[in-house]
């Protein structure tokens, strides 16, 4: 079973990964695409991305959440990360009863924790694994679930 919830896990976290760049990469490329050298491919991309961005945002939520659940290592930036994702969704949703500015406003900074989030957890998990690596002990979590 821990097999399951190990590859299942690792599935979703290969999904988050460019599911997050291309949702995080709407912003930079829109303010590529104002400049005086206006780009046709950077527009048609960023277009594109656009369209998708309300999916793409409540799949990834799906996918974090799954990610957080399947996960056998509990690390804190991981948390912290899924919550960011699911207040951007929160923030969409009840963006007609913050003001216009206000709410747009609130959705990047929301978008740059989740980016800070994101890579302190790529950070983290590395750490961890690479620990675990050289552990010729069990784990704690290991441990625990043992008995």
């Amino acid at each position: 079973m821990e097999e399951i919830l190990e590859e299942i896990s690792e599935v979703t976290a290969k999904l988050a990964i460019p599911l997050t760049f291309a949702l995080v990469i709407i912003y930079v490329l829109r303010k590529i695409g104002k400049g005086k050298d206006k780009n046709h491919f950077i527009n048609v991309w960023n277009r594109r991305l656009r369209k998708a961005h309300k999916p793409m945002g409540i799949i990834l939520a799906i996918v974090s959440l799954i990610h957080g659940i399947t996960s056998q290592i509990p690390v804190l930036w991981g948390i912290v990360c899924c919550i960011s994702i699911f207040l951007l969704g929160l923030n969409y949703l009840l963006r007609k009863r913050i003001r216009k500015p206000n709410w747009i406003k609130i959705h990047r900074i929301l978008a740059i924790i989740m980016i800070i989030t994101f890579a302190l957890h790529m950070v983290e998990i590395k750490t961890k694994e690479h620990d675990y690596d050289h552990d010729d002990e069990r784990s704690i979590i290991t441990y625990q679930r043992e008995y």
